[in-house]
């Protein structure tokens, strides 16, 4: 399996760690936003309920925990992946923070055009580099 599929499948996994608790803050949201947007009063605090910065805020905070304390997460260990420095050595916090804010982007409304850009740099530039792997000095290689 080329590290480009593997990248992806572990994307896809992390994304459902993600989405699946997110999916029941949608069903919250979707009810509080109709609920608000029935009261003329309240109906400007509906923008409190965007679920890009919500799905951001969820990804952000799963992808840095599980990179802070375990340098990996669910997806990538599934797929045998790891992210290295360009010396090949863990990342340090600043990296890890940096990285997790520009892949939690891609969540954001704004973000969706990143992942493509994404995805043209790991074909274009190599499979072991991505847009916020290059902004990072980050790698990812197989275990």
């Amino acid at each position: 399996m080329t590290l480009t599929l593997r990248r992806a499948l572990g994307y896809i996994i992390d994304s459902m760690m993600v989405w699946i608790p997110l999916s029941i803050i949608a069903i919250v949201f979707f009810i509080t936003r109709t609920i608000i947007s029935w009261i003329p009063v309240l109906n400007w605090f509906t923008f409190l309920f965007s679920l890009s910065w919500i799905s951001f805020t969820i990804f952000f905070i799963y992808d840095f925990i599980s990179m802070l304390v375990f340098n990996t997460t669910v997806g990538k260990t599934a797929m045998l992946i790891k992210v290295v420095n360009d010396q090949g050595y863990p990342l340090d916090f600043g990296q890890k923070l940096l990285r997790s804010i520009l892949r939690s982007l891609q969540f954001t409304f704004v973000g969706q055009a990143f992942l493509f850009i994404n995805l043209g740099i790991i074909v274009l530039r190599g499979e072991q580099f991505s847009i916020h792997d290059l902004l990072v000095g980050s790698q990812v290689w197989r275990k």
